[in-house]
């Protein structure tokens, strides 16, 4: 997102620090995930580290994408198709991850609330897609595409936000349902109704202006 907004002229000493910073995190936090560190344990199956893997090495062709862009001031349109077209594949790798991750704590141990957690770690991805599908609608990048991949992430936020206020019974299989085959119960607890209440309204506004687009 940081990326696009310094193309866009967003804001762009303050949009390119950020994405220093931003690139920076991202490159130690997914190390850490790869390889294992400190509480943080490795990969607990090999089919969870191939994925990591793959989505590692497309990360690292991404990053180096960006910064060539960015230094060489090289916004193409074959630039950025191909910068939008990695960052999917980073995204559908690393959410393929994180599915087994919660999947392999489900059953590890029912009794913590791995779903609840991980529909909700799950929103704050979707608020970042909306914005990078938008900003790439912007740019006149694979519009059919964006168009469609916002229509998705916009519903499944909100189908999201339901199921954790709610709860899931019985299942689901709508579509854009994380975990669909695993139920979960609604929000119970008065200070996690009243964030989730005030995050709804900004999101409505946002949601507004972002259709505008």
């Amino acid at each position: 997102r940081m990326y696009l907004q310094v193309i866009k002229g967003v804001d762009v000493q303050v949009s390119r620090t950020a994405f220093m910073l931003a690139v920076g995190d991202a490159t130690a936090s997914l190390r850490k995930t790869l390889k294992g560190y400190d509480s943080i344990p490795a990969p607990p199956t090999q089919a969870i580290g191939n994925v990591l893997l793959r989505g590692w090495n497309q990360w690292e062709e991404l990053e180096a994408e960006m910064r060539i862009s960015l230094d060489s001031t090289d916004y193409s349109f074959d630039t950025l198709t191909k910068t939008m077209t990695l960052s999917k594949s980073v995204d559908t790798d690393l959410n393929a991850a994180f599915e087994q991750y919660v999947t392999s704590a489900a059953a590890a141990q029912p009794n913590l609330p791995s779903v609840i957690w991980g529909v909700s770690q799950r929103q704050t991805s979707l608020l970042q897609r909306m914005f990078v599908e938008v900003l790439f609608l912007c740019m006149d990048i694979a519009m059919d595409t964006n168009k469609a991949g916002f229509q998705q992430s916009l519903a499944a936020f909100e189908l999201s936000h339901w199921e954790l206020l709610k709860g899931r019974r019985n299942s689901t299989h709508a579509v854009g349902s994380f975990l669909p085959d695993l139920d979960f119960p609604g929000t119970s607890n008065a200070c996690a109704l009243d964030a989730m209440l005030d995050m709804m309204g900004k999101f409505s506004i946002m949601k507004t202006s972002l259709q505008e687009v």
